[in-house]
């Protein structure tokens, strides 16, 4: 079901955009917003206009933000424009649509028409991974190369008793605790305090969402595009293992790359690492 604003509450969306604005002001950066026919979108750009454009898209839970460490490490090549994703927290459209709907493509496409970008890269962690994958199906003319980061789209998440039952207290009471849990369980680093204090504004003001599904095997064979899947050695909820092997059943041009001592939060764990498999994919654009 379509979701008409994922906000429990105005005055909740109002800090979850007050949080992002300290953050951007923290970090130096300078953030755009755009009407389009498709819903609102918010997006951080960065890097140099005159390179090939990469589109980056967060997961659930995540906003553009979570990929503020590349600006500084692929700036220099490329042309960044790291989006917050329609129906989850940030500051792009409140609208939450099916995950079978192709609202999310036709979303995307009409970011790329409002920037005048006629083909785009796309870089997709997590739920940004399925919706990559969807846009690849829709629209391919539009797309470059796919780099998908513990991706969702290729196999259903691994949502096991014990994940579920460490995840609970979160569900049922955000609070800092809870909300370190949580992150402890997608990453084996120490949580920074930045991100804990995120995911407890995101508990607390934030309708949850359901899982991410897989598309189907013909779905993802019709993918003629370039693919390259980095994973976290140590994700829980997408595998590694299963994920390379997915992989490699699917996609003519598929390729994996495995991060060791990395979990589900891969681009912020290891945004040198991840960076710079990116960069060799995209050479030969």
């Amino acid at each position: 079901m379509t979701v008409s604003t994922i906000y429990k509450s105005a005055a909740g969306q109002k800090k979850i955009a007050a949080w992002i604005e300290t953050q951007l002001q923290q970090f130096k950066l300078t953030a755009q917003k755009i009407m389009t026919p498709e819903g609102d979108a918010h997006f951080i750009e960065s890097g140099n206009p005159d390179k090939p454009a990469v589109l980056m898209l967060p997961g659930t839970n995540f906003s553009a933000l979570s990929y503020q460490a590349y600006f500084a490490l692929l700036g220099g090549d490329f042309r960044l424009i790291a989006l917050d994703l329609m129906g989850q927290p940030g500051r792009s459209s409140p609208v939450r649509p099916k995950f079978k709907d192709v609202a999310y493509s036709k979303w995307i496409k009409a970011v790329l028409d409002a920037l005048k970008i006629d083909k785009a890269h796309l870089v997709g962690h997590s739920l940004g991974g399925l919706i990559a994958l969807q846009t690849a199906h829709v629209a391919p003319e539009r797309v470059g190369k796919l780099i998908l980061l513990d991706p969702a789209g290729i196999i259903s998440l691994s949502v096991t008793p014990h994940l579920i039952w460490k995840s609970m207290p979160f569900v049922i009471r955000p609070n800092e605790r809870s909300s370190k849990q949580l992150l402890e369980l997608m990453s084996p680093h120490p949580i920074d305090a930045a991100m804990i204090e995120w995911m407890m504004l995101v508990g607390k003001y934030v309708k949850s969402s359901l899982a991410p599904p897989a598309l189907s095997q013909a779905e993802l064979r019709q993918i003629p595009h370039e693919v390259l899947v980095i994973s976290g050695e140590k994700d829980v909820f997408l595998p590694a293992a299963k994920l390379r092997q997915k992989t490699q059943q699917s996609f003519t041009k598929g390729q994996v790359k495995i991060v060791p001592d990395a979990g589900h939060l891969l681009p912020q764990e290891q945004p040198e690492v991840v960076a710079s498999y990116i960069r060799e994919f995209l050479a030969y654009s």
